[in-house]
């Protein structure tokens, strides 16, 4: 677990001194309209249409392309849905969500996202349901 944040921390790093590099390797995504507040780890996002990219070693972007960035790593889990159709799937605890998993259309393997101390603490407190948003479009 300590192993993945500093592996996080260190992409945060590296992808502020080299955007452009970072961007360069963002090769395929989709767009996701996202109509309500939600966490990514421990940052807390605001309602909007995110496109959300993927790239080389499991990492992922999302962007409302108005300042509201967040970049991950996912971990290779099987897409469990039938028609494998795109989308996020958040875990809800009460009124806060968080993302949990990303589905690429049509692919088996779907992109789960660690889950940050914030979400464990409510985890331990609260049930959590899983809601799904599908994408509009595929890039």
């Amino acid at each position: 677990m300590k192993r993945i944040q500093i592996l996080a921390a260190a992409v945060a790093l590296i992808s502020l001194a080299a955007p452009y590099a970072v961007e360069a390797q963002l090769v395929s995504g989709m767009s996701v309209p996202i109509p309500f507040e939600f966490y990514v780890g421990t940052q807390k996002l605001p309602p909007g249409t995110y496109s959300v990219t993927r790239g080389a070693n499991s990492l992922v972007r999302l962007s409302d392309h108005r300042g509201n960035d967040a970049m991950m790593l996912t971990t290779g889990t099987a897409h469990k849905s039938r028609n494998q159709e795109g989308g996020l799937v958040f875990n809800q605890y009460e009124s806060r969500l968080f993302l949990t998993q990303i589905r690429w259309q049509d692919n088996p393997i779907a992109g789960e996202v660690t889950k940050s101390k914030l979400e464990v603490e409510f985890a331990r407190n609260h049930q959590a349901n899983r809601t799904l948003v599908a994408s509009s479009a595929n890039r």
